[in-house]
């Protein structure tokens, strides 16, 4: 008969609690382009359809200034390591959804300016 295993664990260990990480470094900015709207649902697919089942929320602008369809918004994580997946170890990226153009950025490439 096999002797059970010893395991070297501290018994005066704190318990571990995980805690989400904060929203903003699991958030992208969203940006869609005039004249091609793009729905909540057609985004949060889009994110589905390519990396599973990875989106918490989405929010956009409810109307453009002028009265039309949002022209921006953010979508929102489960994980942080989610965010360098979707933009391939960059700042920001263009996406093709439903033959419309959707810009993704990081909070820390929206402080910089437009290359």
């Amino acid at each position: 008969m096999e002797k059970p295993k010893q395991f070297k664990l501290n018994p005066c260990a704190k318990e571990f609690h995980p805690v989400q990480t904060p929203e903003e470094s699991r958030t992208l900015f969203l940006t869609l382009s005039i004249g091609h709207p793009l729905t909540k649902d057609e985004i949060v697919n889009f994110f589905t359809e390519n990396w599973g089942q990875v989106v918490e929320d989405a929010y956009f602008v409810e109307e453009s200034q002028q009265g039309g369809p949002p022209l921006n918004g953010k979508i929102i994580f489960n994980s942080s390591l989610v965010v360098p997946m979707v933009l391939n170890g960059k700042n920001s990226a263009k996406f093709i959804v439903n033959n419309r153009n959707l810009y993704a950025r990081t909070l820390h490439a929206l402080a910089r300016p437009l290359e």
